[in-house]
């Protein structure tokens, strides 16, 4: 029985090889062959379509368009620095007005953190910035201070192009520094090479595995519960490793003065 052993399969699953990325035709085909999709081959078509394959590009960027919203995901979070002026509104996305040393402005998923530098003062001064939601933006009575040291960051994250509000507004020449999720890949044709970290292999075959099974269900396509069983385990793991566990606190005790931080249980006191 014939299982697309043509050039567009390039004769089957070869193994992965160690590049500037992963391959992604032996991801998408591990993927068909756990979905049963490749038993579908016969004398007559023994090839995947290009409508075929087209669609196993789609519910693969589907897949990890998803992923990049689910903050456990997250493998990484880049670090990049933007040359302040004197506005209090900036923009990052296709022409934004922030733009990063390579010249690019990119739109972020999600702003984790935000830092003003002081250049200004010989050695680079590392403030916090706070970032703060629309409702906190919101209640600012006063936005309009120019001159002054960003210390309030609001981001609209609108779409293709988002709005950064800072308050007050800066002096000109500083540099503000955005802690940001880098992206995650995506995929344009079946000879792209894809960046993954360690354990998203798995992850990306077994949960795409069962997405193609779905999108293919009426030509019979299924996955068996041990491919649902490894796509959820490879969830889990890689959410685990992403995720940061909090410090163990414990409150003040009940009637003392109410100034937080950790209670000593050996000596009965905060600090």
């Amino acid at each position: 029985m014939g299982t697309w052993n043509s050039n567009l399969w390039n004769g089957g699953a070869p193994a992965p090889t160690v590049q500037s990325g992963v391959p992604v035709q032996p991801l998408l085909y591990a993927a068909a062959r756990l979905a049963h999709i490749t038993k579908f081959a016969s004398a007559n078509q023994n090839v995947a379509s290009p409508d075929q394959v087209a669609d196993f590009i789609l519910h693969a960027n589907l897949m990890l368009d998803q992923a990049q919203v689910r903050r456990p995901m997250i493998y990484s979070v880049g670090v990049d620095t933007y040359v302040l002026g004197t506005a209090k509104i900036y923009t990052l996305g296709p022409g934004g007005t922030l733009l990063d040393a390579n010249g690019n402005s990119v739109r972020p998923v999600k702003i984790e953190r935000a830092r003003l530098i002081l250049n200004s003062t010989g050695t680079a001064i590392h403030l916090g910035v706070f970032n703060g939601s629309f409702r906190e933006f919101s209640d600012l009575a006063v936005q309009d201070i120019p001159g002054a040291l960003p210390r309030f960051l609001y981001c609209d994250y609108a779409a293709p192009t988002a709005n950064i509000y800072l308050v007050p507004q800066d002096q000109g020449g500083d540099q503000l520094e955005l802690y940001t999720p880098v992206p995650m890949p995506t995929i344009a044709a079946i000879s792209d090479l894809i960046v993954l970290a360690p354990g998203y292999q798995d992850w990306f075959v077994n949960n795409l595995a069962v997405r193609l099974a779905s999108a293919f269900e009426e030509r019979g396509a299924s996955v068996t519960d041990d491919t649902r069983m490894e796509a959820r385990r490879s969830t889990a793991a890689v959410m685990k490793l992403n995720m940061n566990s909090p410090r163990m606190r414990s409150d003040a005790p009940s009637g003392g003065r109410g100034r937080g931080g950790d209670f000593n249980y050996f000596s009965g006191t905060s600090t």
